[in-house]
């Protein structure tokens, strides 16, 4: 897998070089909440208002690099009242290397190369998923914001981070093998 993802990013070098321009990476994330009815809404809308936040990052439906998925719930006392939410969060990436390659293509204007499209459809394999981290956040129940900020702080620094690097890596290593322009 590693060198279909090195492969793919010597090819954006490529195209990016040609044009002109340096590469900057996008992350379209999908956000799925499976909650009581509740508390639902409110998840939902805390946790895209924050993704939101993070510049690189937009929530999307269809075609995400990286998938969101967070179970959350409330727990009650014995006396009936609502003490605690708990969130079980999964951070995973599907693994279509064909789609994952025409998915940055479009976030970064780009038109995928066709020839690339069918080689990584040949040899990238079908529909995989990656698990990329697993996490708990708990918090008192009036707490629902408070607890979504740190699941996308942790999110963002434990996985996004991660990503980042690794394509500023990819990147260099991409330089390293062009040949120098001609002048």
């Amino acid at each position: 897998m590693q060198r279909f993802v090195g492969i793919f990013a010597v090819l954006l070098f490529s195209i990016f070089r040609c044009r002109g321009e340096e590469p900057k990476m996008h992350y379209p994330i999908k956000l799925v909440v499976s909650a009581p009815d509740d508390l639902r809404g409110e998840v939902t809308s805390y946790l895209s208002r924050e993704l939101r936040r993070i510049g690189d990052v937009t929530v999307v439906d269809e075609n995400p690099l990286i998938v969101i998925s967070v179970v959350a719930l409330r727990t009650g006392s014995r006396d009936g009242r609502a003490s605690v939410v708990a969130f079980s969060v999964v951070v995973d990436q599907p693994e279509n290397v064909a789609k994952n390659y025409q998915t940055v293509c479009g976030t970064m204007g780009i038109t995928p190369d066709k020839m690339t499209v069918g080689l990584l459809t040949t040899f990238g394999g079908d529909n995989v998923v990656r698990l990329m981290a697993h996490f708990l956040e708990v918090g008192a129940s009036d707490e629902v914001e408070s607890v979504c900020r740190k699941v996308v702080v942790e999110f963002d620094g434990e996985v996004l981070e991660g990503q980042r690097r690794q394509m500023e890596q990819l990147l260099e290593q991409a330089k390293k093998l062009q040949p120098a322009a001609p002048k």
